[in-house]
């Protein structure tokens, strides 16, 4: 089974990628309740912050035991309608 990558760029120049679905859901977590990860800048973490509160909204769940292809399919459709190419979701 392909796991998913997500890619936060900030100014196409930083780059963010965890690696496993149960890093990302625990990364995303992590901002949600507030704690400051020194894996990324501030301004990186405010526009993840953003993006959990669109998937809540959405009705979207990060529950890590989800489905790799499904939160890939839902996951990609939220990134670009909140980021367009600036974040990215890839399965390697």
């Amino acid at each position: 089974m392909n796991i998913p990558k997500i890619e936060v760029k900030t100014l196409g120049v930083d780059e963010m990628k965890v690696k496993g679905i149960n890093r990302i859901c625990t990364v995303l977590l992590d901002l949600d309740r507030g704690l400051t990860l020194g894996i990324i800048k501030r301004k990186t973490a405010d526009r993840l912050r953003t993006l959990i509160k669109k998937v809540r909204e959405k009705g979207i769940n990060l529950d890590p035991n989800l489905i790799v292809r499904d939160l890939y399919n839902k996951w990609d459709t939220v990134l670009k309608e909140e980021f367009g190419d600036a974040v990215t979701i890839a399965v390697d």
